[in-house]
Formats: C-alpha cells, structure tokens, sequence
C-alpha cells in the first residue's frame, strides 16, 4: 500500500499536476481518480517506468486528477488555472512569461481523445520542467 501511495505521489510530481492547496485535499483526489477509473499498480509502474507505454487507464487518470484540480475541462488545459496553482507553489522556477509560454505551448498538444490530449499535456509540462510540490 505504501509503494502505491509513493508512486501515485511521483505520478502527480512527475506529472507536474501537484496543484491542490493542502495534502489531505491531493490525496482524496488521487483516491478518487483511482476508484473512478480503477487503475492498478501495474499501471503505475509502467507510468513510472516507461511514460510512452502507458495504458488508457492510466491517461484518464491523469485526466481525472486534471479536472479534479480544476485544471483541465472539456477537453482543454486551463491557462490561467495551472499559472495561479503554480506561481502559488514554493518549488516554481520559472518567470511568469516562461510560464506562460509554456502553458501556451503544451496547451497544443491534442490526442485522439480526452484522456490523450490531458496525458500529453501534463507530459509536455513535465517535459518543460514546470514543477511545484505539495
């Protein structure tokens, strides 16, 4: 249990999608999704492992937890959404125009379905190293 806990904690850093305002609040999320699109910790470990091999399971997750945060709707990253979540976090880096033009960038990424296009995103974000912590 506690190895599922720590990868879903990865998943959500390694993803960039940390945004919630407290722990407690991140947590209920991941648990949610989880018994939403009832992943299981093999799915997890090829996220974690191999980000290219994922299943679909595994990208409606991550689309779950996107629109949980309020981060992701209707088939779209939301801009000013992500910027706020991510300025207010200690571990940001980046300048409020880098930022910007980041999120505008991987805002690009479509997929074949919504689960794609929020697993793209969030892998392009990751790619970008836009990150923040819990």
């Amino acid at each position: 249990m506690k190895f599922i806990y720590i990868i879903c904690l990865s998943l959500a850093c390694y993803v960039a999608l940390v945004f919630s305002s407290t722990k407690d609040d991140f947590e209920k999320i991941l648990q949610s999704c989880r018994e939403d699109v009832q992943i299981n910790e093999n799915d997890l470990r090829t996220l974690s492992a191999s980000p290219n091999d994922v299943s679909d399971g595994v990208k409606c997750y991550m689309k779950c937890v996107m629109e949980k945060q309020g981060h992701f709707r209707n088939g779209a990253l939301l801009e000013e959404a992500v910027i706020r979540s991510v300025k207010s976090s200690p571990a940001d880096q980046n300048d409020q125009n880098q930022l910007s033009a980041i999120v505008k960038e991987c805002q690009k990424e479509i997929g074949s379905n919504e689960c794609e296009t929020a697993f793209k995103i969030s892998m392009c974000l990751r790619e970008n190293k836009v990150d923040f912590e819990i």
